[in-house]
């Protein structure tokens, strides 16, 4: 199973699943979404997609969420499996921002080390 935890306007999350669920079976995979629905948030986990096709629904369940305004991380944050993705909601300003406030908490890097800010 794949998981992703993302957001979205709440408005936006009828969208979201349909099409998710469409990447999802074109891929041999089903979607099986679940969560703080009433938030936007939603936990996308994907059963039976083989490690190639989950690799590329990864990339496309990410950059739509992005497309439709949302967020590809809800409360379980960013961490080190969706770093590579991070540019699609935060730009430059918004990532020098994170950083600073991570030297300033943090100015010995103890916490989370090599997570996101390497």
């Amino acid at each position: 199973m794949r998981k992703l935890d993302v957001a979205v306007p709440l408005g936006r999350l009828p969208e979201l699943v349909d099409r998710a669920a469409a990447a999802c079976a074109a891929a041999g995979a089903r979607l099986v979404p679940f969560g703080h629905l009433a938030e936007g948030n939603v936990h996308v986990n994907v059963l039976g997609a083989s490690a190639e096709a989950g690799d590329r629904l990864d990339d496309e369940l990410l950059r739509l969420v992005a497309a439709l305004g949302g967020s590809i991380s809800a409360e379980h944050g960013v961490g080190t499996a969706k770093t590579r993705w991070l540019a699609l909601t935060r730009d430059d300003t918004d990532r020098a921002a994170m950083a600073a406030i991570k030297r300033a908490l943090d100015p010995d890097g103890l916490l989370n080390p090599g997570v996101l800010f390497g």
